[in-house]
């Protein structure tokens, strides 16, 4: 009997626990989400689609950020870019 009250308590007390100190990660995100705010931006500050721009809006993003699993080619072409 006692060993389903401790059983019990384990249970309830590490569900608590976590609920209680549950601290929200940070969420990281990709180069996908870079380069749709790198896009955004470009549309946001030429107020129309500039090809150029957002190419260099691409590489800037690349340049800050390059651990975020950027492919070859996007590693490549932002070099040329800058």
């Amino acid at each position: 009997m006692f060993y389903i009250f401790y059983f019990l308590y384990e249970i309830s007390y590490n569900f608590l626990y976590r609920e209680l100190n549950y601290v929200e990660p940070v969420m990281e995100y990709t180069d996908d989400s870079a380069m749709t705010c790198a896009l955004a931006e470009s549309l946001i500050k030429k107020q129309e689609l500039d090809i150029v721009d957002v190419a260099k809006q691409f590489a800037k993003s690349y340049h800050e950020r390059p651990d975020r699993g950027y492919g070859a080619g996007t590693v490549i072409v932002s070099f040329l870019l800058i």
